[in-house]
């Protein structure tokens, strides 16, 4: 009788030692069937936290934070589980000489559960909830990212796609579950017998058979791609280090391909409303400089109407926010 006593105090010490409580209390939970954005800030590089928030920008809610400091380099990416109950993130929550740790949230309470696994980027969810495929570099000294598969609970890692030279990450899973949307850029040694890298790609990867069918080639940096609900289009963000970042709407049934933004700010991230009949985006205020250059806001953009509306307006006050998912 005592061995089992001592086993359940031994099991709660270490579910509290494992997981970390939200520092901010949040009594007010959101139904989960009401839409909202999920997005990440940096507030004055001191704190890095995920919240949400309404469509129209109010009622902002922290989830979780943690300190951004020189070891830690805050929470970098967050994405909702299929059904809301779980927020996947990045980064965080702690100082760690781990590139980019990924952690499981609760997203009801604000409690980290557990830590899906050590090293990672560009993390998806499948469409039941069941895996989760991020990006990581295999073996010691490797330059570029291969594609692995974790079942949601941490178990059963293993390496889905590696191709020599090809630096990949997924954006998007399908409905399906079969094919996987894609980023690529290939290493390579120029005529000098130097190392360098091409234009990245976006393509479709069909998990059984490995092969990647290319969508976007352009001699640009094509990103950030994520299928519309019914996958006949896709939006992205293509641009050059050297001049702008737009975002574009691609039809995948007629190939017509519609510039969003043409404008001269520098756009980043971009995901779809559930009616898809709107995006959201992040882009840096090009009016700032200084200590407030790098800091971005969120708008949200009617595709038929191209009317923009500014959600977030922090970024001069040296608070960066970052779109993340919108359901």
């Amino acid at each position: 009788m005592n061995k089992v006593k001592n086993l359940i105090l031994i099991s709660i010490i270490f579910l509290a030692i494992s997981c970390e409580k939200n520092p901010v209390d949040n009594d007010d939970s959101k139904p989960p069937d009401e839409e909202r954005i999920l997005f990440i800030r940096n507030v004055k590089n001191e704190l890095s936290q995920i919240c949400t928030m309404k469509p129209d920008g109010s009622d902002i809610t922290i989830l979780y934070e943690t300190l951004h400091s020189y070891t830690n380099k805050g929470i970098q990416y967050a994405i909702w589980s299929p059904d809301k109950s779980k927020i996947l993130f990045e980064g965080g929550p702690r100082p760690s000489l781990e590139q980019s740790p990924i952690w499981i949230l609760d997203a009801t309470e604000g409690v980290v559960l557990y830590q899906l696994t050590s090293d990672g980027g560009g993390s998806i969810w499948s469409t039941d909830g069941k895996q989760i495929v991020f990006a990581k570099r295999t073996g010691y000294g490797s330059i570029i990212d291969d594609i692995y598969r974790i079942e949601s609970d941490g178990s059963n890692e293993e390496l889905l796609f590696h191709q020599d030279s090809l630096d990949i990450y997924a954006t998007d899973w399908s409905n399906d579950g079969k094919e996987l949307l894609v980023s690529t850029r290939r290493y390579y040694y120029n005529s000098d017998n130097k190392l360098s890298v091409g234009r990245t790609k976006i393509g479709v990867l069909d998990v059984k058979t490995k092969n990647i069918q290319y969508i976007v080639e352009s001699d640009m940096q094509n990103t950030g791609a994520k299928w519309s609900a019914n996958q006949s289009e896709i939006i992205y963000i293509s641009g050059l280090y050297t001049k702008k970042y737009d975002i574009y709407l691609l039809n995948l049934e007629n190939s017509v391909l519609e510039n969003l933004t043409d404008s001269l700010d520098y756009y980043s991230n971009v995901i779809w409303a559930p009616d898809n009949e709107k995006i959201a985006f992040t882009k840096r205020n090009t009016s700032l400089s200084g200590e407030f250059y790098d800091c971005k806001d969120i708008f949200i953009m009617d595709i038929n109407s191209k009317l923009v509306i500014n959600i977030t307006n922090t970024a001069s006050d040296s608070i960066s926010c970052k779109v993340m998912d919108w359901k």
